[in-house]
């Protein structure tokens, strides 16, 4: 595949299995991008090459940090930047310069201004974690746990107004009942690689079919503040379950009221209630769920 394009993330998976299925695809990646991660000052742009040697805790590494960004650009001798401020005329230049035909972009936390929106000639597409126009926002996936929204990811065509440029691709999937923020990212991330590739070989054919989003089913949320960790019960069983299993390891604690009071909520399950003190039968909406709760 001949096109040339520039790809923007973090250091997750949810960033790394597309880049790694585009290169597999013959995508040429001329550059990688991520978003500058010191406390202090930052220049607007910085090159980060790789080190002359490997210090000593690199040798040892987990499968996470082999599939991060800066090690596929690395080994894959891909220019990789950090950036802090995309609007500054550094950036830009130095973006620009490329020449890309497309930018993609896939869990990168700023948003482009309009002069980088109009560097590529076939323009910048994002990689979103829900079936827009539903779930707009930094956190859409925690949102589908909230809600108990169907989940499905959507490659769109980036505006100025964040989540709401045209839609390119899209794809609904099932999460089986229980499943973990983890596997669910990387469920999403898979088909959201997948529908990357398709789009990129449509706009190399010069067929890519874009429409619009309905404004009228539009929904968006804000990063999850500690409130909207709450379970009540007023929520279903299934729901109640999906979201205590499915945020576990997002960032909670997830806290559920029982008896006028709130617990932190450690795990859930269906069915009959597993043995254990720390185990309660908490009663929702429709039902009573497991859940096993942190005392004291």
């Amino acid at each position: 595949m001949s096109l040339r394009v520039i790809f923007m993330g973090m250091e997750g998976e949810f960033s790394a299995i597309p880049l790694e299925r585009l290169m597999a695809a013959g995508v040429e990646v001329c550059a990688v991008v991520l978003p500058a991660m010191a406390d202090g000052p930052a220049p607007a742009i910085r090159a980060l090459a790789p080190p002359r040697r490997p210090a000593a805790n690199l040798l040892v590494q987990t499968r996470a940090v082999q599939r991060n960004l800066t090690r596929i650009a690395w080994d894959e001798r891909i220019p990789l930047y950090e950036v802090s401020r995309l609007r500054d005329p550094q950036a830009l230049a130095a973006l620009a310069a490329f020449n890309p035909d497309a930018i993609l972009v896939a869990c990168f936390p700023y948003i482009l201004p309009q002069r980088l929106l109009d560097v590529p000639r076939h323009g910048c597409f994002n990689l979103h974690p829900s079936l827009l126009p539903a779930l707009r926002g930094p956190a859409p996936l925690f949102w589908t746990f909230h809600e108990g929204c169907a989940p499905g990811v959507t490659v769109h065509r980036m505006s100025a107004r964040a989540d709401s440029g045209e839609i390119a691709a899209q794809r609904a999937l099932v999460f089986p009942d229980g499943l973990g923020y983890g596997e669910a990212e990387r469920l999403c991330a898979r088909a959201g690689a997948d529908l990357l590739v398709e789009v990129c070989r449509a706009l190399e054919h010069g067929d890519l079919n874009l429409r619009p989003q309905d404004e009228r089913q539009a929904s968006a949320f804000p990063y999850p503040a500690r409130e909207d960790f709450v379970v009540t019960p007023a929520w279903t069983v299934r729901r109640a379950f999906n979201f205590i299993r499915g945020v576990a390891d997002f960032g909670g604690p997830v806290m559920i009221e029982v008896g006028g009071q709130r617990l932190a909520a450690l795990d859930a399950a269906t069915g009959a209630s597993p043995d254990g003190a720390d185990w309660l039968a908490v009663p929702c909406a429709d039902g009573v769920l497991s859940v096993r709760v942190a005392r004291g």
